[in-house]
């Protein structure tokens, strides 16, 4: 009895972890734009890079997005549909 309870409960955190994994990675931006973001601050975060340079890039990121969106239409790229 005692070895069922300590099954069901290691089957419970097993299911548990694999959810929480699971649910990280589909949290995870498909725009292109918005993952160089997140690793810019990270960098930043790390201290892998300075104030100045998060800055500058997080600018010219924010040219390129504009510069897509006048591409295609004025949209942006994370409401443009094809089709």
């Amino acid at each position: 009895m005692e070895l069922a309870i300590l099954l069901g409960l290691s089957f419970l955190i097993a299911l548990t972890l694999a959810l929480i994994v699971f649910l990280k990675k589909k949290r995870k931006p498909s725009n292109p734009i918005e993952r160089a973001i997140d690793v810019l601050q990270q960098a930043y975060g790390d201290r892998e890079i300075s104030s100045e340079e998060f800055l500058q890039k997080c600018h010219d990121l924010s040219e390129k997005k504009e510069t897509i969106a006048t591409v295609i239409g004025g949209e942006t790229p994370a409401t443009h549909r094809i089709g």
